[in-house]
């Protein structure tokens, strides 16, 4: 069913549209005319127009929940997460995740604040990251929270497929400071990174993707930033390795240690039918592993192998991202190890 607020922008938009024609006739009889006054007048009146109209029509698609969020990547999902920091308090988090989308729908950070409630945990992960562009996330975030103490990310073989360096800055971080950290509203970035194609697909797509957890490409975020899949895809992607991205592992190691905080790496579950179509005899998964305890050289780095969490395919939307009930018992799993191991303390010793 349309809503009214649907047909009142629809009606918005129509008087607007012939409001445009009579003022582009305006203008057209400005310019045949000599008198420069005119001109002048017609383009103010057209520019304060366009302005109106564009305030007013996203008001209405805001309260629609379907305005895109201000497009510093133009990629929606990276977006909407940058629009959850910018509205979340970052002052006294504790315990900071970052990572692609292995991360952002791989936890279920309330199962953490049951058992300890003393931590403030926000999951600061997009989607679509590979672990060069998961470090830039990182320094750029902890530069300005100080009181993190724990750095945790989610990693699958899709992490490390390519990692080249022209790639690693996905964002601008003077914009992004002052969107996050000042809480400016980059109102302007949708008319200098606008995709049109894209934006038009967003307004369409957007509540449904926002509001229905069932969506495949839910982005509707609990309380810590966490968006869990609600639906099976039939992604099965293929395993690459980029040696650079186990580099840029190292460097998230150590801009984590010069912020002195701890990291925390964990592998999500292996899907039983992806081991069975790529890795049968389970050389891939030991390489794998195995790269990564290399790469974490600090005494106080953390590796947590996932597999040591009993699974089968019914838990999978896809071999990245877990179902339902799995999401917070392989938390519960995470913490568990990362407590065992003791505690961590934010701020210089």
């Amino acid at each position: 069913m349309i809503s009214k607020a649907f047909l009142a922008a629809i009606h918005a938009a129509k008087r607007c549209r012939r409001a445009g024609q009579t003022l582009f006739a305006m203008i057209r009889t400005a310019l045949s005319a000599e008198d420069p006054r005119r001109f002048n007048y017609a383009l103010a009146l057209w520019s304060g127009l366009v302005l109106v109209g564009c305030v007013g029509g996203g008001v209405v698609f805001d309260r629609l929940h379907r305005l895109p969020a201000p497009p510093l990547t133009a990629t929606n999902c990276i977006d909407e997460k940058l629009k959850f920091l910018h509205s979340t308090d970052l002052g006294d988090v504790g315990l900071l995740a970052v990572g692609s989308s292995s991360t952002w729908r791989n936890l279920a950070f309330g199962e953490i604040v049951r058992a300890h409630p003393e931590m403030r945990p926000i999951n600061a992960a997009p989607c679509y990251l590979y672990m060069n562009q998961t470090a830039y996330l990182a320094g750029f975030l902890l530069s300005e929270m100080p009181h993190v103490a724990t750095v945790l990310s989610l990693v699958t073989p899709r992490d490390f497929e390519d990692c080249r360096s022209d790639d690693t800055a996905f964002f601008d971080e003077r914009v992004a400071h002052d969107y996050i950290f000042a809480k400016s509203t980059p109102w302007y970035l949708y008319l200098t990174n606008l995709r049109p194609t894209a934006f038009a697909q967003d307004l369409i797509r957007l509540r449904r993707m926002r509001l229905d957890p069932s969506h495949p490409a839910n982005l509707k975020m609990d309380a810590f930033g966490s968006s869990p899949m609600a639906a099976r895809i039939g992604w099965m992607p293929e395993p690459r390795f980029d040696d650079r991205c186990f580099a840029a592992l190292a460097d998230l190691e150590a801009t984590t240690q010069a912020h002195h905080a701890r990291l925390v790496v964990a592998t999500v579950p292996t899907m039983p039918r992806w081991r069975r179509t790529f890795d049968p005899d389970g050389t891939v998964g030991v390489h794998f592993r195995e790269r990564l305890r290399q790469a974490l050289r600090e005494p106080t780095s953390l590796f947590i192998d996932g597999d040591a969490l009993t699974v089968g395919d019914d838990d999978f939307a896809d071999p990245v991202h877990l179902l339902g009930d799995k999401v917070a018992e392989f938390t519960r799993f995470v913490a568990g190890r990362m407590f065992s191991a003791g505690p961590a303390t934010a701020g210089p010793t």
